[in-house]
C-alpha cells in the first residue's frame, strides 16, 4: 500500500512502506533548482554552502552525526531542484529527519564558508573541460531549448562573479519553499509514525509558491563546436511525449532495442559492424511536462560526418518497426532493472521522488509492470510512426577536420 499526502504547508509526503527491510530511504526534493535561479550558478554555490554548518552543529559536527548514523548521504542540485538522499537503518529515522530538517531549514551560511563554496562551485564548472562527454550534455539542452530548460546545473562563470552571500541567502530564503517541495520515503516505517515525525520536524516551515517556466524548444539546428580534442562527441535531441503521455510504455521498449544494453541495434549497427565509434546509447529524459528522446555518440573526428549519417539512417529504420525477438530481450532488460530496483529502498524513494515530480503520484511496481504487460508489438511499431526526425537537434564538439 501506498499513503501520501500534503501539509498544510504545501509539503508532499508519499511513503512505500517495506517492513521487512531493516534500512529506510528518504529522497527530499526542493524546487530551487537552475531552473528558476535568478542569477546562473546561485543553485551550484548555495548546495555546496549548505552542508557548511546546520541547526547546532558546524560542519565537522554535522558530518559527524550522520557519520554516527551510518547514514549513506548526497545532495544534487539539478535543473528542477535540489535534492537530498539519506539511507540509514529504520530505527534511527527520527534522528535522521531531524538532521535533514537542520540541513535544509536552518543552514548557517556562515561569511566564512562562502568563498570555499563558491571555489568548489567554479571547480565543477572547470571541471567540465575535462569531460567532454558533460560538456556536450550542456551545450546541447541549451542550445535546444528557448526557456530556462537550457540551463546547466553547473553555472556561468558570469553568473558566478556576480553572487554574494547576501544575494544567495535571500535567494535561498525565497526559493526554499514547501509549495512543490516532495518528500518521498521507502522503507521499514508505519504512516502514522512517519506523519508524526514529519510533522514535529517540517510543518513550520513556510514559503511562497515559484512559478514553474513553460518549456519552449528552440527551432531544429544541427551545429558543430571546434575543439582540440582526440575524440568528437556527438548529441543529438528531440521533443519526446511527456512521462504522463500517450505511449510511455511502448517508448520504454522502443529506446531499449535502440539503445538499452549492448545487443542494441545503435551499439551493433554503428560500433559493432561499422567500428565507427568508442561508445553510443540512445534513452529519453523527463522534466516536467515535457520529455525528450537522446543519442549520444563518440567517435575519432574523422569519422563524425560518417557516424551522424548513420545514426540518422538507424533511426528512420527503427521507425519502421521492431520485431518479436526485439522485444522480448526488451522485456528481459526491463524486468531485471525492475527487480533489482525493488530490492533497494534507496532506489524505490527515488523512483518515489520522480514519479511524484513528473505525475504527481507514486507508482506501485505492480502498476508499473502491469503498464509495461499490456504493451504489444503493434501498440510499440504504431507509436514509432508517431515520431518525427525533422525535430532533431544535433550538436557536435570535436575538431575541426573540414580545413
Amino acid at each position: 500500500m501506498i499513503f501520501q499526502t500534503k501539509l498544510e504547508n504545501g509539503l508532499t509526503i508519499v511513503l512505500e512502506p517495506v517492513l521487512t527491510s531493516s534500512l529506510i530511504a528518504f529522497e527530499l526534493f526542493i524546487p530551487n533548482g537552475a531552473l528558476t535561479e535568478p542569477i546562473l550558478g546561485a543553485s551550484s554555490v548555495l548546495e555546496e554552502w549548505l552542508r557548511r554548518g546546520a541547526g547546532t552543529r558546524d560542519a565537522r559536527a554535522l558530518e559527524d552525526a550522520w557519520d554516527d548514523l551510518g547514514a549513506i548521504r548526497g545532495t544534487e542540485v539539478g535543473l528542477e531542484g535540489m535534492e537530498f538522499s539519506v539511507t540509514c537503518l529504520a530505527r534511527d529515522a527520527a534522528a535522521a529527519l531531524a538532521l535533514l530538517a537542520d540541513l535544509v531549514l536552518r543552514p548557517h551560511f556562515a561569511q566564512t564558508e562562502f568563498a570555499p563554496s563558491l571555489e568548489l562551485a567554479i571547480s565543477a564548472l572547470q571541471g567540465l573541460e575535462d569531460a567532454p562527454d558533460e560538456l556536450l550534455y550542456a551545450r546541447l539542452w541549451k542550445a535546444a531549448f528557448a526557456s530556462p530548460h537550457g540551463r546547466s546545473p553547473y553555472g556561468h562563470a558570469e553568473g558566478f562573479s556576480r553572487l554574494t552571500p547576501d544575494l544567495l541567502r535571500a535567494d535561498y530564503a525565497q526559493r526554499c519553499t514547501p509549495h512543490g517541495a516532495i518528500l518521498a520515503v521507502s522503507g521499514a516505517i508505519e504512516w502514522s509514525a512517519l506523519l508524526e515525525f514529519v510533522k514535529q520536524h517540517f510543518a513550520m516551515w513556510q514559503g511562497e509558491i515559484l512559478p514553474n517556466p513553460e518549456v519552449i524548444w528552440n527551432a531544429p539546428f544541427t551545429q558543430f563546436e571546434a575543439r582540440e580534442t582526440a575524440q568528437t562527441q556527438i548529441g543529438m535531441m528531440m521533443p519526446l511525449m511527456p512521462f504522463t503521455g500517450k505511449g510511455y510504455y511502448e517508448s520504454r521498449f522502443a529506446l531499449e532495442v535502440l539503445g538499452g544494453g549492448n545487443s542494441n541495434r545503435l551499439f551493433n549497427e554503428v560500433r559493432e559492424q561499422r567500428g565507427l565509434v568508442y561508445g553510443i546509447h540512445a534513452g529519453s529524459s523527463f522534466v516536467k511536462n515535457a520529455g525528450t528522446l537522446e543519442v549520444f555518440a563518440s567517435c575519432t573526428p574523422a569519422k563524425a560526418a560518417q557516424t551522424i549519417a548513420v545514426i540518422q539512417a538507424e533511426l528512420e529504420i527503427w521507425q519502421q518497426g521492431i520485431n518479436a525477438d526485439e522485444l522480448a530481450r526488451a522485456k528481459v532488460g526491463i524486468e531485471t532493472g525492475l527487480a533489482m530496483s525493488s530490492e533497494s529502498v534507496g532506489a524505490r524513494a527515488a523512483s518515489g521522488l520522480r514519479d511524484m515530480q513528473l505525475i504527481g503520484r507514486l507508482r506501485s511496481l505492480e502498476e508499473v509492470e502491469t503498464g509495461l504487460a499490456v504493451v504489444t508489438l503493434e501498440g510499440i511499431n504504431a507509436w514509432l510512426q508517431t515520431l518525427d526526425f525533422s525535430q532533431l537537434r544535433t550538436y557536435s564538439l570535436g575538431a575541426d577536420v573540414s580545413a
